[in-house]
């Protein structure tokens, strides 16, 4: 998903966040929450962990704050 796609989607927009890649891909449900500047706040419901709000950023079109994830991370919607 581009950054131009993300901003365009309303609150409340329902994605899959997907990290990590081939057989380490993980996949999991999220929505859009809100838009600021430069970035869109996310919320995950991670199926391995507890919900979590990412910020993601409209300059990187990466996650604000992520280190060390695994492989590539995506929004699908």
């Amino acid at each position: 998903m581009t950054v131009e796609d993300l901003r365009g989607l309303p609150p409340g927009t329902k994605l899959v966040y997907v990290f990590g890649s081939d057989s380490s891909e993980e996949r999991h449900p999220a929505r859009v929450v809100a838009h600021g500047p430069g970035y869109t706040s996310v919320v995950v419901y991670f199926t391995t962990k507890p919900q979590a709000l990412i910020r993601w950023s409209m300059t990187t079109n990466l996650p604000i704050g992520t280190k060390g994830h695994l492989g590539k991370v995506r929004l699908e919607k």
